[in-house]
């Protein structure tokens, strides 16, 4: 799915490259990626859904990461004592 994904993001820029004097309205445009995500989930399910299921881990750990950082140090012991109190 990922390969799908980048493929579509090169073919983009290519024809950004290339071809910049096409044109096309927003409405169209979303449209058209409306289009061509429904059938990438029909035609490949499976990849798509774990593609989806990858980029959700990614928004959660940069999340967390960027909440992290907003909050004071806690050392390694009261980590493991906490995630051991939930086992």
């Amino acid at each position: 799915m990922k390969t799908a994904i980048s493929a579509i993001v090169k073919i983009t820029n290519y024809l950004k490259k290339t071809m910049p004097e096409i044109t096309i309205d927003e409405t169209k445009l979303k449209e058209l990626l409306k289009v061509a995500i429904i059938e990438l989930m029909q035609e490949q399910k499976e990849e798509f859904s774990e593609t989806l299921a990858e980029t959700l881990e990614d928004i959660l750990i940069k999340n967390a990461i960027k909440e992290g950082e907003n909050t004071k140090a806690v050392s390694r012991e009261q980590i493991f004592k906490i995630l051991n109190q939930k086992i």
